[in-house]
């Protein structure tokens, strides 16, 4: 409870319109001098004032949290809908990523010269070292780096890093679900999706397969790819997209299909619904938390304890008119952020 207050008025200072806090110093400066200037004199007064604030705090804190319940509720139905989507298509990537490793593992329909090299002497790059400046290398990773760009005789070498990279999953996770072909509803984590989605590794199939294979035929030898790695990169694509693959051939136009449509849609909408499932709170609800938070604690919690011990009058009295200034600061705000809350509930977003 103390880390989500902090959480919130943290963010309040950093976000709040400055009109905001001046209007309520203003307000806090005025009530204040009213206080001053006609306080209470009698300790019937200060505990009919911590009545009145129980009994108003009671009832707007209840509203409050059906609110909250309800949006949390909403909140959940939704991300369980999203997880549905999210599990069709990472058995989707599972398909694909299991086409990736029977073309991985094809050996003879690689350049001999190329993937030597790249199982051995870069045998550390992939397709994120190559493309991501941000990525984490390991020492002299540079050196190899450009050692590699200097090279001559890797012909296909993106192919082949973009397959590796693809084929890269959690560091915890042993990938058994790439070597049968049934659906293990595998939920990918957001970091690999990131990985996957900004580097367009899956592209590397059309690019080097269709867009430009004028340039790159002679790198790969398709007639080397036995017929049952055929069949079976065939089927998976059919499991993919029965009514898109149902009637294709193998051939290298296919594997360029599949990967743009990787590429292109699933990957990135894959991980904007598993981005969308990993958010925290909304801001709404946030703020919702933190208004209930400073109601029961200034409106239930000081008025109750101050009506439970016997207290001097002087001091009652006092703590009776803050209770009263810090909950009417907090009504305030909220009734100053409730157009900004409205307006964003009735927001669309195509998720």
């Amino acid at each position: 409870m103390v880390q989500q207050f902090s959480n919130s008025f943290n963010r309040f200072w950093k976000t709040s319109d400055k009109r905001i806090v001046f209007i309520l110093i203003i307000a806090f400066s005025i009530l204040w001098k009213l206080f001053e200037t006609h306080p209470l004199n009698k300790r019937e007064e200060a505990n009919q004032l911590l009545n009145n604030i129980i009994q108003f705090s009671a009832i707007f804190s209840a509203i409050l949290i059906t609110f909250i319940v309800s949006k949390v509720i909403q909140i959940r139905q939704e991300r369980l809908e999203r997880l549905k989507e999210i599990t069709e298509l990472s058995n989707k990537l599972t398909d694909f990523r299991r086409i990736a490793l029977t073309l991985k593992n094809s050996h003879e329909f690689w350049n001999s010269v190329m993937k030597m090299k790249l199982d051995n002497k870069y045998k550390k790059l992939d397709y994120f070292v190559i493309k991501l400046q941000y990525y984490e290398y390991e020492e002299n990773i540079e050196e190899l780096k450009q050692a590699y760009f200097q090279e001559t005789q890797i012909c296909g070498a993106g192919l082949y890093l973009g397959i590796k990279s693809l084929l890269e999953g959690s560091r915890n996770h042993w990938q058994s679900e790439l070597y049968d072909s049934y659906d293990h509803n595998y939920i990918y984590p957001l970091e690999i999706l990131e990985k996957w989605t900004v580097t367009n590794c899956a592209n590397v199939l059309w690019t080097h397969l269709d867009y430009k294979w004028a340039e790159y035929a002679d790198c790969f030898k398709f007639a080397a790819i036995s017929h049952n790695d055929k069949e079976a990169i065939l089927q998976l694509c059919k499991k993919i997209n029965p009514k898109k693959y149902g009637e294709k051939q193998f051939d290298r136009v296919l594997l360029g299909e599949i990967g743009s449509e990787f590429d292109g849609y699933i990957i990135p909408r894959l991980y904007k619904l598993t981005y969308y499932n990993t958010l925290g709170l909304p801001n709404y609800l946030d703020f919702s938390l933190t208004i209930l938070l400073l109601t029961i604690i200034s409106g239930v919690l000081l008025p109750l304890l101050l009506t439970s011990f016997k207290l001097e009058d002087i001091l009652v009295l006092k703590l009776a008119s803050i209770s009263s200034i810090i909950l009417i600061l907090n009504l305030l705000y909220f009734l100053i952020r409730f157009r900004k809350i409205l307006n964003e509930e009735i927001q669309i977003d195509s998720k």
